[in-house]
């Protein structure tokens, strides 16, 4: 499982109190356990994020898709899908 983060903020916004933040949680398809782990962790860290006023996505991302290979190179995954 990899974990990225990828900070954004709406540039309308600037200079307001508003921050969004984009959070990609890279893995395997189906998610193995370790998978499943971080994606609920990251949504917990989402909702007290959402809490203070941050406005954070979560997305899902196949590691072994094009899309996320093309955007961030090859990757690897260590998962046993134990």
């Amino acid at each position: 499982m990899v974990a990225l983060v990828a900070f954004t903020r709406d540039l309308s916004e600037i200079g307001g109190s508003e921050m969004n933040l984009k959070l990609e949680v890279i893995g395997v398809s189906p998610p193995c356990p370790r998978c499943k782990k971080t994606e609920e962790n990251a949504r917990k860290a989402a909702a007290k994020l959402a809490a203070e006023g941050v406005k954070v996505e979560v997305a899902k991302l196949d590691v072994t898709a094009k899309e996320s290979i093309s955007k961030y190179g090859v990757l690897v995954t260590a998962c046993n899908r134990n």
